[in-house]
């Protein structure tokens, strides 16, 4: 075991939680050590509640109209799209809801504009490809799937 090891093993050893490596983590406020678990981000105070506590695609796709990011630019006008990717799933359980919610809870600044998603895995590329392959192309100035 090297030495960086064998200090986050010794840290994480001295918490209480398996999430809180070292004692200034331990110590930082809850909405913080809420993105420190195996659980999807959810926290009311920060409004981070897209997909719920059980991570579930709503039916309908969210009001965008307050968003400023490449996905939710592009699911506005494109919303089939929601409806087409929502139930799926790749085979490692990442969902549509994996891969937004970044975009979702954090509706941006007209000024300085995100991605507003994430791949889950490596198959999220795939499996959401027609969610991915825009945003990527529009982020990279016209640079599509099938660019070189």
């Amino acid at each position: 075991m090297n030495n960086m090891s064998k200090f986050f093993t010794s840290a994480a050893a001295s918490c209480n939680s398996k999430f809180y490596t070292t004692d200034s983590v331990a110590a930082m406020p809850e909405w913080i050590k809420s993105g420190l678990k195996d659980a999807p981000y959810y926290c009311e105070e920060k409004n981070a509640t897209f997909g719920g506590r059980n991570n579930v695609a709503p039916e309908k796709m969210p009001d965008f109209s307050k968003h400023s990011n490449f996905m939710t630019d592009f699911l506005q006008h494109h919303p089939e799209i929601y409806d087409k990717l929502k139930h799926r799933k790749t085979k490692n359980g990442v969902t549509l809801i994996d891969c937004i919610k970044t975009g979702v809870d954090n509706p941006g600044h007209p000024h300085i504009k995100t991605c507003g998603i994430v791949a889950g895995d490596e198959e999220s590329y795939e499996v959401f490809k027609e969610l991915f392959d825009p945003i990527i192309a529009a982020r990279h100035g016209g640079y599509g799937a099938d660019g070189k």
